[in-house]
């Protein structure tokens, strides 16, 4: 999945985001907020669209770098060294 939206993340994003405008519009209008005008119903919506679509960057960047995360550690564990091979070598040195 994340091999699919690698290429065309921005237009996730505003798909999302547009989904979430559309949805948090209809709560508005269905809800017992009906004395309410359709700007104000709208300008909701958009602060309901602004925040699940924060959250759901917020979740894509965290599960990228658990990805990462994830990759360098097999990386290093492959090849059987730190990740910093040249601070080793410094500690040996001085402490001799």
């Amino acid at each position: 999945m994340s091999s699919l939206t690698r290429g065309a993340q921005l237009k996730v994003i505003f798909g999302g985001w547009a989904c979430f405008l559309g949805a948090g519009f209809a709560v508005q209008s269905l809800s017992s907020s009906a004395g309410k005008k359709t700007s104000m119903k709208l300008i909701h919506s958009r602060l309901y669209a602004q925040a699940a679509t924060l959250s759901a960057l917020g979740l894509a960047a965290a599960s990228d770098m658990w990805t990462r995360s994830e990759k360098e550690a097999a990386a290093v564990a492959k090849r059987g060294t730190s990740a910093l091979p040249g601070l080793k070598i410094f500690i040996k040195n001085k402490v001799a």
